[in-house]
C-alpha cells in the first residue's frame, strides 16, 4: 500500500509499504518507505526491507551536485532473485555494505561484500560449507578498484582484482562505465575444478581436476587484451550420455593478445586408449571467436553403454568461424558390440546418474533449460573393417561398414552401407545360418536403411529360407 502527493511546485512525496513473498521467501518493509522527488532529483529516507531471515538497510539521495548512498546487507538470501535472473548459477547469503558520497569536486566510496552458504541454483544443494566469496573495493574520481577471493579450504583458492574506469558525475547524477579508458584485471585460480563445474551448466558433460590459472586483462572495455595461462592436471571428463571418458588429463595452454593456444593435451580413456589434442582460439574484442581444434584418439572407448560399446581410433577436426561450426574427420571402428537399441533419435540411452564431483549431489540425465552445445555441421566418415558385432532379437552376427555422416549434430544425415561377414539367427527353436546381408542407408536423408538379409536352415530333404527385405 502507498500514497502519492504533489504540491503546487510539482514536487512529489511517496510513501510505500508492502508485505508478501517472493518464491516463498518472506518480504516486507519494516516501516513505510518515504521518498521525495523534486526537479533537482530524489531522496529516499533511511529504510529497512526484510527478506527471509535477512534484511537490506538503505539511505539514498541523488540530487543536483550530490550523490549519496548507504546500503547495508545482512544475510540477504539470493534465492528469490532467480525469478528475475534465471541464469544465475548459484545462490547464497550476501552480507556487506556499499557506501558512496560524490560531489562535483570529490568522489569517495567503498564496498565490502561476502557471499556464504553458496548453493547450486538448480537444486539448492550446498556446494561446500567452507565455500565463500568476498570482494572489497574503493571508489574515487578515477574509477573503482576491487580485490576479492573465492575459497574452499584445501580445494579452491581464486584471487581476483579489477580497476574499472567508472565515471561518477554528481552534477548530472550519472554513473557511466567508460569503454574507451584503460582497465586492469587479474584472476589467479588454483584448486579443484569439480565443485564449481556445475556453474557452467553444460548438460551431460562433467569435468574435474586440478586447475592452475592466471589471466590478466588490460586495454579498454571496447578493445580488451587478455594474457595468461591455463593448466589442468589429474583431470577427468565424462560424457554422461555416451559414457565417453577422458581420464588423467594433462593440459597446458597460453593466452597472448586474445590468442589462445593449447600447447599440450594428453589423456587416456580410463584404460589402454590414448587421447591427444591441439587447438587455437582467436577472440574478438566483443568476445566472439574463431577456433580450430584437432582431436586424435587411438584405440579409445567412444561409447560405453549396455546396448552399445564402441572402441575406435580417429582424427577429428573442429573449425569455427563467425557463422558456422564444422566437425569433420575419419573414425575407424576397431570393435563394436550393438545390442537391442530403440529406433529413433540420436539418443543412446537415458540413465539416472550421480555427479562425481560432490557427495550427495544428484544430477539426472534429462532435458532441461541448461546450456546446449551446438549445433555443428558434420562431415564424418566411419569405417568398420570388421568386428562390428550385432547381437539382438536372435541375431548373432559380424559386419563391416562404411558410413558417412553429414547434416548437423541436431539433424544428422547418414549414408553408406554395412555388409554381413558371418552370423546366425535363432528362430522358432532352430538356428539359421546368415548367408547374405546388406544394410544400405539411402541418400534421401531419411536415415532409414534398406535391408536385404537371407538366412538358411538345411534339413535332410529341404532347406528353410528366411529372406528379409525392405526398410528397417
Amino acid at each position: 500500500a502507498g500514497t502519492l502527493s504533489r504540491d503546487v511546485d510539482k514536487n512529489m512525496a511517496l510513501s510505500l509499504g508492502f508485505e508478501g513473498s517472493i518464491d516463498d521467501v518472506f518480504l516486507s518493509a519494516k516501516d513505510p518507505i518515504l521518498a521525495s522527488i523534486t526537479n533537482d532529483g530524489y531522496k529516499i529516507s533511511p529504510f529497512i526491507v526484510r527478506l527471509g531471515d535477512g534484511q537490506i538497510q538503505s539511505d539514498l539521495a541523488m540530487i543536483k551536485n550530490e550523490m549519496r548512498a548507504k546500503i547495508v546487507l545482512e544475510k540477504l538470501d539470493l534465492r528469490p532473485f532467480i525469478i528475475f535472473v534465471p541464469e544465475l548459477p548459484f545462490t547464497g547469503l550476501l552480507d556487506g555494505k556499499l557506501l558512496l558520497n560524490a560531489t562535483p569536486d570529490a568522489v569517495d566510496g567503498e564496498l565490502a561484500l561476502v557471499l556464504s552458504s553458496i548453493r547450486y541454483s538448480d537444486d539448492g544443494e550446498l556446494i561446500d560449507p567452507d565455500f565463500t566469496v568476498s570482494a572489497d573495493g574503493k571508489l574515487n574520481k578515477k574509477g573503482v578498484k576491487i580485490v576479492g577471493v573465492a575459497r574452499i579450504i584445501d580445494l579452491l583458492d581464486a584471487q581476483f582484482s579489477a580497476e574499472l574506469p567508472l565515471l561518477i558525475d554528481a552534477e548530472s547524477n550519472h554513473i557511466l562505465l567508460q569503454d574507451d579508458q584503460p582497465l586492469k584485471g587479474e584472476l589467479v585460480w588454483q584448486g579443484n575444478l569439480g565443485p564449481i563445474w556445475p556453474f557452467f551448466d553444460l548438460v551431460n558433460h562433467d569435468l574435474s581436476g586440478k586447475v592452475d590459472t592466471k589471466l590478466m586483462v588490460s586495454g579498454t572495455i571496447a578493445n580488451p587484451d587478455i594474457n595468461g595461462h591455463l593448466r589442468l592436471a589429474e583431470g577427468r571428463y565424462e560424457n554422461l550420455r555416451t559414457g565417453f571418458v577422458a581420464a588423467n588429463i594433462d593440459m597446458a595452454s597460453i593466452i597472448l593478445n586474445r590468442h589462445f593456444s593449447l600447447e599440450h593435451f594428453t589423456a587416456n580413456d580410463g584404460g589402454d586408449g590414448d587421447i591427444t589434442a591441439e587447438a587455437t582460439i582467436d577472440f574478438n574484442p566483443d568476445f566472439t571467436y574463431q577456433a580450430r581444434g584437432e582431436l586424435n584418439l587411438s584405440h579409445a572407448h567412444l561409447i560405453r553403454q549396455p546396448e552399445i560399446d564402441v572402441t575406435a581410433s580417429s582424427n577429428i577436426i573442429l573449425i569455427k568461424d563467425a557463422s558456422t561450426t564444422q566437425i569433420s574427420g575419419d573414425v575407424t571402428v576397431e570393435n563394436a558390440n550393438v545390442g537391442a537399441v530403440t529406433q529413433g533419435g540420436p539418443n543412446i540411452v537415458d540413465l539416472e546418474v550421480r555427479e562425481i564431483n560432490s557427495e550427495g549431489r544428484e544430477t539426472y540425465n534429462q532435458e532441461t533449460t541448461s546450456t546446449h552445445i551446438g549445433p555443428f555441421n558434420l562431415d564424418l566418415k566411419f569405417t568398420a573393417p570388421g568386428k562390428l558385432f550385432i547381437r539382438s532379437y536372435g541375431i548373432d552376427s559380424e559386419w563391416k561398414a562404411a558410413i558417412n555422416m553429414s547434416g548437423t549434430s541436431d539433424a544428422p544425415i547418414v549414408a553408406g552401407s554395412a555388409e554381413l561377414i558371418r552370423g546366425t539367427f535363432e528362430f522358432s527353436g532352430k538356428r539359421f545360418a546368415l548367408t547374405n546381408g546388406t544394410c544400405i542407408f539411402p541418400t534421401d536423408g531419411s536415415n532409414d536403411p534398406i535391408l536385404d538379409i537371407r538366412a538358411e536352415h538345411k534339413l535332410v530333404n529341404f532347406t528353410a529360407i528366411i529372406h528379409i527385405t525392405g526398410r528397417a
